[in-house]
């Protein structure tokens, strides 16, 4: 087996340490100062997980402002939020049947974690743990 390997030296940009140095050019005729805080609107999307059909993917996104589970189509458009909460949520994962999302969720911001279920149809939300003593994490179905 033969191998090659290339190198490339790249320009290094230069950082802009000053907000007020931040211009845009929208429309390539008029510069504009950007606002600081609009390039602290990013948001997060993880924790993916594809329906056993394959027609849906699971997600958590902060798009809202808190880590909540959303759905979106396989094939594209809008997402839907599955859960509406202020506490954290992770670990989406698909019952086998497809009726079922299990996910993890830090439900009253004291690090003690339970699972939770969400139905992708309904939004239903269910706790199955309840448990205060256990921070349950990482949900798998068997």
């Amino acid at each position: 087996m033969n191998t090659i390997a290339l190198s490339q030296t790249l320009s290094t940009p230069s950082a802009v340490t000053d907000p007020a140095q931040i211009k845009s050019k929208p429309d390539a005729q008029v510069e504009r100062n950007l606002e600081i805080e609009k390039l602290y609107m990013a948001r997060a999307i993880g924790d993916t997980a594809w329906s056993p059909d394959g027609n849906a993917i699971a997600f958590v996104s902060n798009i809202s402002g808190r880590n909540n589970l959303w759905l979106v189509p396989a094939q594209g458009g809008w997402p839907t939020q599955l859960t509406v909460s202020d506490q954290r949520q992770t670990s989406p994962s698909w019952s086998p049947d497809g009726k079922w999302i299990a996910y993890a969720s830090d439900y009253d911001g004291d690090e003690q974690w339970d699972i939770f279920l969400v139905s992708p149809k309904t939004g239903q939300v269910v706790n199955v743990t309840k448990n205060r003593d256990i921070s349950e994490e990482g949900p798998t179905w068997s």
